[in-house]
């Protein structure tokens, strides 16, 4: 049997049930029924039904497919006062219904204004054979009731005409407490029955109490756990059970899903300020790199405007002056290319390419004069002269300037 959502909602919400009144009769059963929904803090009845045909066609009136509470009654079905005295030797129904084998028989206990007591029984097969019956055509059964004692529990809600209701095979006395006794009788029902604010049909107001009471948490029907074939605990087990585990491994991924990402988002947000520091501090270096990697560039673009990228004339220039000077002559200072004027922020560097500047100190003058005569004779030397001479005691500060011919072939 296949359910639909919204079926399967409505027995886990417990929303809505089916009532069944079955009566047996010498003729085959007669029934009744009415569909029950609870809304919020209400219950109503959705519609009611008759049906006097073969079980497997009842399906077609009613839905199978909500929790069924069906009370049983008519032929068949014993109800007995109990006036005795609990024997704890032998169950109520053993002394109330004697010779008969108690195992044969479901058995109901009722008590009726917390006072009188009713022991109701009816045979396992009998009863069986409809339960399976409207098993098998789909019906969900969820509580069995044998007889109108529920109404016992709703007595201050039915408003009876001088204390009396007739529902179908029974002339019931009501008051406030509930039911105040109950006979049989073969009257006709009374049609409608005002409960609540509201009118019942008279052939369906027991098994409407029963539901209620079901719903209530009372079960004053059968024994659920004596009864294997009522399924309250199926359905709830079957469809709640799958809901919640759902719905609870829903949960249970999601807080763990959570979780992690709480988890995640504690390491990142700890380790933040470190990485925001090494960040900075990395843009910070870049950009000084940057700065570096201008300058050196425009400082590339320098060397290659000026055409001093040639090292070797420059080695070959200081070589040349070098080694020829005197011993007793001793150099302080040697640029080659030097900067012509001052160095300013705001005005462009120029180098004079075709000049030596040679600052050095001797204590002979002669010695300082053959070497300057020497440089002359240098073919890559066109003019070398004094551009500072000063004596100091026996020593002589001298600069000199070399002007170079600046060929490639010198």
């Amino acid at each position: 049997m296949s359910l639909s959502f919204q079926e399967i909602y409505h027995q886990i919400r417990a929303s809505r049930y089916i009532g069944l009144s079955v009566n047996y009769t010498d003729h085959g059963i007669e029934l009744a029924g009415c569909e029950i929904s609870q809304e919020k803090d209400t219950v109503k009845i959705k519609q009611t039904f008759r049906y006097n045909g073969e079980i497997d066609q009842l399906s077609t009136y009613v839905t199978g497919k909500y929790p069924v509470v069906v009370l049983l009654d008519g032929k068949g079905i014993l109800h007995k006062e109990s006036l005795l005295t609990n024997n704890e030797n032998q169950p109520i129904e053993k002394q109330l219904f004697p010779g008969i084998d108690v195992s044969d028989f479901w058995v109901q206990t009722s008590s009726l204004q917390k006072e009188k007591k009713y022991v109701s029984i009816g045979r396992k097969d009998q009863v069986k054979s409809l339960i399976t019956a409207l098993q098998e055509n789909g019906f969900l059964i969820a509580a069995c009731y044998f007889g109108p004692f529920a109404i016992d529990l709703f007595g201050s809600h039915i408003q009876a005409v001088n204390d009396r209701i007739i529902i179908p095979g029974w002339e019931l006395q009501i008051t406030d407490d509930g039911l105040n006794g109950l006979r049989r009788t073969d009257k006709e029902e009374s049609g409608k029955i005002a409960f609540s604010g509201e009118e019942i049909d008279s052939d369906v107001f027991a098994v409407y109490c029963s539901v209620l009471d079901h719903l209530t948490g009372n079960n004053l029907g059968l024994d659920r756990n004596k009864v294997p074939f009522l399924i309250e605990n199926r359905i709830a087990g079957k469809y709640k059970t799958t809901f919640f585990r759902l719905v609870a491994g829903g949960i249970l991924f999601f807080f763990i899903v959570l979780l992690s990402n709480y988890i995640l988002y504690t390491s990142y947000a700890d380790g933040l300020p470190a990485l925001q520091f090494q960040y900075n501090k990395n843009q910070k270096m870049l950009e000084h790199l940057s700065a570096l990697e201008k300058e050196l560039n425009t400082k590339k673009e320098f060397v290659k405007e000026n055409q001093i990228t040639d090292n070797k004339l420059i080695a070959f220039y200081c070589d040349q002056v070098g080694s020829i000077v005197p011993s007793d002559v001793h150099l302080t200072k040697l640029q080659v290319h030097p900067l012509k004027g001052r160095m300013r922020e705001d005005k462009q560097l120029f180098y004079d390419k075709e000049l030596i500047v040679i600052e050095g100190v001797t204590n002979k003058e002669g010695s300082l004069s053959k070497w300057i005569q020497q440089l002359k004779t240098n073919k890559w030397i066109e003019n070398v002269n004094i551009e500072h001479f000063y004596h100091e005691g026996h020593q002589v500060t001298f600069i000199l300037q070399i002007k170079t011919k600046w060929t490639e072939e010198a």
